[in-house]
C-alpha cells in the first residue's frame, strides 16, 4: 500500500493548546496531490481535468480532525515536512445551518478529487483548492467522515428544536 497510514484511525485524541477543544484524529492519508484551481467558468461545478494533475502544486500528507467541544472538522493539508500548507474548518454549527458542499465540494469528473475552500487562520483570507488521492478508497473514506459529520449536525439541531 505505498506506505500509507491507515484511514480508520479513531483513538487519537489531542487538546488544542489555543481553544482547550479535544480534537480527535479521523483519517491521516501520507499522499494527498494539491492544485491551484482555475475560478469556475460555469455554474455546473469544478472539473479536475481543467487542472495540471500531472503537476500538482504539492503533494504532501492529509489530516482529518474532528474538534468534539466546538464540533468542527480540520481537514488539514500538511507538506510533507509536517508543517501545515492550508486548513479547510467545515463549520456547519449556526442557525441557519451551513451546507457543507459550500465548503468542500466533488468534482464532476472524478470520485478521487475534491474542491476544499481553505481559510488562513491569521489573515481570515479564503482561497479554493483542489485536492485528490491516488486511492479511491482515500476518497471514499472522506466522503464517510463528512456525510457522519453533517448526520451529527443535523441530530444536533433536531435535539435543539
Amino acid at each position: 500500500m505505498s506506505g500509507l497510514v491507515d484511514t480508520t484511525i479513531v483513538d487519537t485524541k489531542s487538546v488544542d493548546a489555543d481553544t482547550s477543544d479535544i480534537s480527535m484524529t479521523l483519517m491521516e492519508v501520507d499522499e494527498v496531490f494539491v492544485y491551484f484551481i482555475p475560478k469556475l467558468t460555469s455554474s455546473t461545478g469544478h472539473r479536475a481535468d481543467s487542472w495540471s494533475l500531472d503537476s500538482p502544486a504539492l503533494t504532501g500528507k492529509f489530516h482529518l480532525s474532528h474538534f468534539e467541544t466546538s464540533n468542527i472538522l480540520h481537514l488539514s493539508l500538511l507538506e510533507s515536512s509536517g508543517s501545515l500548507f492550508a486548513r479547510c474548518p467545515v463549520d456547519l454549527n449556526g442557525v441557519p445551518p451551513k451546507r457543507l458542499d459550500t465548503i468542500v465540494e466533488t468534482v464532476l469528473d472524478s470520485s478521487r478529487y475534491f474542491v476544499l475552500k481553505c481559510v488562513d487562520d491569521a489573515t481570515r483570507r479564503e482561497v479554493r483548492v483542489g485536492i485528490g488521492f491516488r486511492d479511491r478508497c482515500h476518497a471514499s473514506d472522506l466522503k464517510g467522515h463528512l456525510q457522519d459529520y453533517v448526520r451529527s449536525v443535523e441530530r444536533g439541531n433536531k435535539a435543539r428544536e
